[in-house]
């Protein structure tokens, strides 16, 4: 097949990358932040209870649509259209930076919330990153859509990588075989079955590398996604892909120049 694939299907490869790239944040919190469960569960206090609290951080998240969607209607005189997707996806992104760099820092952070030591950084965390994932499909497919369709294969590929990397990172991880080990008890903890003070615990650790690293590719995926967005966003080179949709057709955009004669009678 002669001429090139970008030439053949009339396309062009650097923007089919960056739409790959800006779809590998969709789904951090869905696909991403469960690979770690086998490490965090053994090293949080909610122990065997965290993967049930963390559901319920991640499904909060639905929130951000419903937030999109009245911010669109309190505030549609001033942002309108492409600017407010733009403005959307700012703050979307920057929510999933802010969110990985804190689980880099503090991660194992916890507190008191009713009594019972709570992972509190882990579950805001994983909260924010869930509105990310949960508003992608109202902001980041319109943002897409803005481009000819045939991009919208190169964004969706995106979306699946956003978990296929975070797996195969994982993978690469490694984990240790359990192993029981006695910890400390407060004496309220104390059960008829363990020795005063002292219980038995399962104890799971990395064998390359610690969970921070796991949280920094993380991060390197939305920071591709960000730049990959503002690239998107702002190079003008791309605006001959953008199409002009209308109620009932959809064409492309193209700059035409328009010469003016004057005659001179």
């Amino acid at each position: 097949m002669s001429g090139g694939w970008a030439f053949n299907l009339n396309r062009r490869p650097l923007l089919d990358v960056l739409c790959l790239l800006y779809g590998l944040s969709s789904w951090l919190a869905i696909t991403g932040l469960w690979m770690e469960l086998p490490l965090l569960v053994h090293a949080l206090p909610e122990r065997w209870a965290l993967p049930a609290v963390l559901s319920v951080a991640i499904q909060m998240g639905n929130v951000g649509p419903l937030l999109y969607g009245l911010s669109t209607v309190i505030w549609r005189h001033r942002f309108t259209g492409p600017r407010a997707l733009s403005i959307a996806n700012h703050v979307q992104l920057c929510i999933g930076i802010i969110a990985c760099v804190a689980l880099i820092t503090a991660w194992r952070a916890t507190g008191f919330i009713l009594g019972r030591e709570t992972s509190i950084v882990l579950l805001v965390a994983a909260f924010a990153l869930s509105i990310v994932d949960c508003t992608s499909s109202v902001v980041y497919l319109p943002f897409v859509g803005r481009f000819r369709e045939v991009y919208m294969t190169s964004y969706l590929v995106g979306e699946g990588l956003g978990g296929v990397v975070p797996g195969l990172v994982a993978l690469a991880q490694g984990v240790e075989d359990a192993i029981c080990v006695n910890e400390t008890m407060p004496s309220t903890s104390v059960t008829e079955n363990s020795s005063e003070g002292m219980t038995a615990v399962l104890d799971v650790e990395a064998i390359n590398f610690e969970p921070e690293v796991f949280f920094g590719v993380l991060l390197l995926l939305v920071l591709l996604s960000y730049g990959s967005f503002i690239l998107l966003d702002n190079c003008k080179s791309f605006q001959n892909e953008w199409v002009c949709t209308t109620l009932f057709s959809t064409m492309p955009i193209e700059r035409h120049s328009v010469s003016v004669r004057h005659i001179v009678n």
